[in-house]
């Protein structure tokens, strides 16, 4: 029996959020590992993904924002996998923003985002 081959995978999703006629984006990297037979291509394992924030250069520099309540999880078919991620965005507003009537400190929830992508072997 050959050994699996393990190929990473990745895919870099742009979600949005409307803050008071200001759009806020950011860049989140949705990655994990695939392992297939290389003489069948049947894909026989993966892993739970793993999301970041990738790019944070749409968001208002008076705002951090992070991830709360992740949740990834994966589904092998015969020829990919699909990676997904659902989580809650969240910011902290450190400072005035102009045309926002929200006053800093404060804690901005964003909603609930989905990533999702579909990994194909080599």
């Amino acid at each position: 029996m050959s050994t699996g081959r393990v190929q990473y995978c990745y895919d870099i999703i742009t979600h949005e959020y409307n803050l008071q006629g200001k759009i806020q984006s950011w860049d989140v990297i949705l990655e994990g590992t695939i392992v297939y037979n290389p003489n069948t291509g049947e894909i026989y394992s993966a892993n739970n993904p793993r999301l970041d924030l990738y790019d944070i250069s749409g968001v208002n520099s008076q705002l951090s924002p992070y991830f709360k309540g992740v949740s990834t999880g994966y589904n092998i078919m015969p020829s990919k996998v699909k990676f997904y991620a659902t989580y809650d965005m969240e910011a902290r507003l450190n400072g005035k923003i102009d045309g926002v009537d929200i006053d800093p400190p404060a804690i901005l929830k964003f909603g609930t985002y989905t990533a999702q992508f579909y990994a194909y072997r080599d």
